[in-house]
């Protein structure tokens, strides 16, 4: 019962009726959280920071969502995990945004394995994908990895993050485009192709920001 309710009241336009309802059925809402028309199945108990805005026309599908303060998920983007792997000791099914970050529009978001977004950073554009599971075909098992994106850092529109578990680094751009195998990523740095490489180092004040960035 309680799982209709959530994916009822998320239907809900954004109004305080929607958040003093989500709260009732075991949300954390912070104040000033906005929440447009979202289709909700199966999502576990939600954390969303002060300030958060989740836009209309996203699904979220057997998954978990924590936000930090003034972050916010644009609209028509896909996030759910892979509910036979919820027996591996690596699932995750969550998508966690930190302070000020914020995902555009129109992206794919397998969290089986887990997702973090750091703080003030930026999933850019649209169509990228994030993928945390996959077959291994040497062992014929399921597998999933986490991918943690660091803080200030910008992932560009059509990039692809393939499953194996990938860390990027601080302050580092993934450009337009891009396909990024497992591994470690450094810090302050741009990484660009297929499969995405080091090109050069990142500087400017997007880097070090206390606000969103200004419009000219």
């Amino acid at each position: 019962m309680k799982i209709f309710l959530v994916t009822l009241v998320g239907l809900f336009p954004s109004s305080r009726v929607k958040i003093y309802l989500l709260r009732r059925l075991g949300w954390e809402i912070g104040e000033g959280v906005r929440i447009g028309s979202i289709f909700l199945q199966r999502v576990n108990p939600v954390s969303l920071g002060k300030n958060t805005i989740i836009q209309s026309m996203s699904l979220y599908r057997d998954c978990t969502l924590v936000t930090g303060s003034n972050s916010g998920i644009g609209s028509w983007n896909w996030v759910s995990s892979a509910v036979p792997l919820k027996i591996s000791p690596n699932y995750k099914g969550k998508l966690e945004i930190g302070n000020s970050s914020f995902i555009h529009s129109r992206n794919y978001f397998d969290v089986t394995g887990g997702v973090k977004i750091g703080n003030f950073s930026s999933v850019a554009g649209v169509r990228s994908t994030f993928l945390t599971h996959q077959t291994n075909t040497q062992t014929n098992f399921k597998v999933c990895y986490p991918i943690t994106v660091g803080d200030y850092s910008m992932i560009c529109s059509n990039s692809i993050i393939v499953p194996g578990g990938t860390k990027i680094g601080d302050r580092s751009v993934i450009a337009m485009g891009s396909v990024v195998k497992s591994g470690q990523y450094e810090d302050d740095s741009l990484y660009a192709g297929n499969p995405a490489v080091f090109k050069k180092r990142t500087n400017g004040e997007w880097f070090n920001r206390s606000t969103q960035p200004r419009v000219n």
